[in-house]
């Protein structure tokens, strides 16, 4: 009687263990950003490239937006190089809010783009959806600078997208070629999923240890 309420005893400090490992390793999966779900917004495909002047840091080309989700990861632009002839300096990409103040500023060698394709820019920042932001390319140094791709503001669809400015003017009806990629924040289901999978598996292992524990017991007595 006596060694089965040890046994039982074991038993359940084991599983106890593996329920706090469970609960432990869940919570780390519903806290970690790397987890979680990710949506792009893409404009629409389209053979409407059009092109801003040369990228300066006084004509720069300028984005009105308005986020659709509150965790803005990347921005995707499309710049063109001039046939390659713009090799030298680099292009900088700001984001910043509706009073100008900087949220996110990004800078790659010019040298590194690639003509009429989708160059990705890590922001990484809180946004407050429905809210005006603003991302801005410029390109510092160099004597040939690269050029923004626009695109036809009823054929981009998309629905961040407001005003586009260049040189401080709007380009009528024009919008920036760009990708917004989102993490979208841990919804009640993907949290009850990550506990029931993680509670599941750490008691499968906490069995599993309890009969090893058992099987080298009974070993032990018979010897």
């Amino acid at each position: 009687m006596k060694r089965e309420w040890r046994t039982d005893r074991t038993k359940l400090l084991i599983m106890a263990v593996a329920g706090v490992a469970g609960v432990a390793a869940a919570v780390y999966l519903c806290m970690s950003p790397q987890f979680r779900r990710q949506e792009i917004h893409k404009c629409a495909t389209t053979n409407e490239n059009w092109q801003t002047g040369p990228l300066t840091e006084t004509a720069k080309a300028v984005q009105e937006f308005v986020p659709q989700e509150s965790e803005l990861m990347q921005i995707a632009v499309w710049v063109n190089r001039q046939d390659d002839s713009a090799s030298e300096g680099m292009l900088r990409l700001t984001v910043y809010d509706g009073q100008g103040v900087s949220l996110a500023v990004c800078e790659r060698p010019v040298a590194e783009l690639t003509t009429n394709n989708w160059e990705w820019f890590d922001v990484g920042t809180e946004l407050n959806v429905g809210q005006t932001y603003y991302f801005s390319m410029e390109a510092t140094g160099g004597e040939v600078r690269p050029t923004a791709v626009y695109r036809p503001m009823h054929l981009d669809r998309i629905e961040e997208n407001v005003r586009f400015l260049y040189g401080g003017e709007p380009v009528e009806g024009g919008s920036a070629a760009c990708q917004y990629r989102y993490r979208l924040p841990l919804t009640v289901w993907e949290g009850v999923i990550y506990f029931m999978f993680c509670l599941f598996f750490a008691f499968a292992a906490g069995e599993l240890v309890c009969r090893i524990v058992y099987k080298e017991s009974d070993r032990g007595r018979k010897i």
